[in-house]
């Protein structure tokens, strides 16, 4: 769903932006240019999350008590009990 927010409005995700780095290298674009981009990218990412996890509690699906919380719980515990590491599968 997240993917989807994101590609139907037709915005951009900051970690495609850190491909422009080629542009740099090939002189095809200038570093002011990429670094304003990642800039207003970043800005805007970072706020479209703060919107959208402010939506999420606001419609109560993360209240404890409920199923959906209680999931969440689960899965958050599940993740935790996984070994760690750069690499481990």
């Amino acid at each position: 769903m997240g993917l989807v927010l994101v590609v139907i409005p037709g915005s951009e995700l900051f970690t495609g932006n850190i491909l422009m780095t080629a542009g740099i290298a090939s002189r095809k674009v200038g570093v002011g240019r990429v670094l304003r981009n990642w800039i207003v990218v970043y800005c805007g990412n970072f706020l479209g999350a703060l919107m959208l996890s402010a939506l999420v509690y606001a419609s109560g699906l993360t209240d404890p008590a409920g199923p959906v919380g209680q999931m969440a719980a689960k899965i958050a515990t599940a993740k935790m009990a996984l070994p760690g590491g750069l690499f481990s599968c």
